[in-house]
């Protein structure tokens, strides 16, 4: 099996690389390939042949697509249909990561694969577009959706994603951080999104699909886990959304349910206190305070 992965070297990416170690794996840089680009992205489909195209590229700063919209845009709708046409001309599956922020969070129970999309900020209507755009270049895709990102791959620890964030403000010395507790999600480990992602990849399915850890908390919550589990004493002061403006709105309910992955055979990644745990011993292991 030939795999063209865009993003392979990040922190998704460099999970889904490791779950496809018996493949013919191509990974291209972004110096290496402008996915923006169409031509260079129809001339390496056609230089690759690949029997799957992996997505795990996207402009994800929520915040600065309020104020660079042309940017989100660019990333996650544009170029995605680049990767849609590219990947329909060699016969190849697209394979795309979308995001729960395609809901509006008004929903009060996990929201299925065919609910229907009310982003409220920019970022979430850039995926929307980018999850239309495919649907309407080709039948033979994959978008999987999923939330709240943490992984151990990642160049520059500080700067990666929230679980990151609280280890980097602990390090500091911090007694206490601000986090919200009103913004309820499911943060996923990236090692788990994969093993599910290839797995759901080897039933040869087709369509939109929801990949979480399973359960639910908020993201106060979630830090009070992450500082119980390292033994820290830093307290987290549980505030609102209204207590911490952000440019961007964030939907304060966003939980997937897995309802169509179950129906392909596969089971849900487990719990996101488990899958944290695992993460905090192997960050904690590479990189000491």
């Amino acid at each position: 099996m030939r795999v063209l992965l865009i993003g392979g070297h990040g922190m998704l990416g460099s999970d889904i690389a490791a779950e496809l170690m018996d493949a013919d794996l191509s990974t291209p840089t972004s110096e290496e390939l402008d996915i923006r680009d169409a031509e260079s992205v129809l001339m390496e489909c056609r230089r690759v042949r690949p029997d799957l195209v992996i997505s795990t590229a996207a402009f994800h700063r929520v915040d600065d697509s309020e104020t660079h919209p042309d940017v989100a845009f660019q990333m996650n709708a544009v170029a995605t249909r680049n990767l849609a046409v590219a990947a329909r001309e060699v016969g190849a599956v697209l394979v795309w990561v979308s995001t729960d922020y395609v809901f509006d969070g008004k929903a009060d129970a996990p929201y299925d694969e065919d609910s229907p999309a009310c982003p409220v900020c920019v970022y979430g209507v850039s995926k929307h577009a980018g999850e239309e755009v495919i649907r309407l270049t080709t039948d033979d895709h994959l978008i999987l959706r999923t939330s709240g990102l943490y992984g151990v791959h990642i160049p520059v620890i500080e700067r990666a994603n929230f679980a990151d964030t609280m280890l980097r403000l602990w390090r500091s010395g911090r007694r206490e951080v601000q986090v919200v507790n009103d913004q309820v999600c499911t943060p996923t480990n990236t090692a788990d999104l994969a093993k599910a992602a290839v797995k759901l990849l080897r039933t040869g399915a087709r369509g939109t699909f929801h990949i979480t850890n399973s359960g639910e908390c908020s993201w106060a919550a979630f830090a009070d886990e992450l500082f119980r589990l390292i033994g820290s004493e830093t307290r987290v002061k549980h505030i609102t959304s209204a207590e911490y403006p952000s440019p961007a709105r964030r939907p304060a309910y966003s939980v997937l349910g897995h309802r169509r992955l179950h129906e392909a055979g596969v089971e849900s990644p487990r719990e996101w206190r488990e899958a944290l745990a695992e993460f905090l011993k192997a960050r904690l292991t590479a990189h000491r305070p």
